[in-house]
């Protein structure tokens, strides 16, 4: 399935369909979606945000799968009783952040992660497919996106996402 929706995602005639979307709605549900792997591990997951309402245009779904990607990614590359940091922000651009305080990720390694079947050696990813962070960022280009990601081994990973603000009766 994975494989089928990266190929899709990859071919420039696929088009998302694309609706306004509240991000802070969408992290409600992963946070919801994710909460029982973190509690398993007593992983706290910190968000924060100065905004009430941050619309973008997307789709609701792939926006809600991309992130939980990285969600899902933050937990499992974490030592228990740590915790995960969302930051979102919106000022000529919207930003998204997903820092862990987990292994952090092999500077070797850094550029290829988001290499379709692209895999670390880390036990934390024995049952992986590879295909994840490929699919989110497939996910981040359709909506206009960006992703980026830092990392310091033995202290974390962050990505960050920006995208454009949605424009609604002619304000951001």
């Amino acid at each position: 399935g994975d494989l089928l929706l990266l190929s899709k995602m990859q071919n420039p005639d696929f088009m998302i369909q694309k609706e306004p979307v509240n991000l802070l709605q969408v992290f409600e549900d992963i946070i919801r979606s994710a909460g029982a792997i973190a509690q398993k591990k007593n992983i706290r997951i910190d968000v924060n945000t100065e905004e009430e309402v941050v619309m973008i245009l997307g789709d609701y779904d792939r926006l809600r799968q991309m992130f939980i990607v990285i969600l899902d990614n933050a937990i499992k590359f974490s030592e228990d009783n740590k915790a995960v940091h969302i930051n979102i922000s919106k000022s000529d651009k919207i930003k998204v952040s997903i820092r862990d305080e987990g292994v952090g990720i092999d500077p070797a390694d850094i550029d290829n992660i988001f290499e379709k079947f692209y895999k670390s050696n880390l036990r934390q990813n024995a049952s992986g497919t590879g295909l994840g962070l490929a699919i989110a960022k497939q996910i981040a280009l359709k909506h206009e996106g960006t992703i980026e990601v830092k990392s310091t081994p033995g202290i974390g990973s962050e990505f960050i996402f920006t995208f454009p603000p949605y424009e609604m009766n002619g304000n951001a």
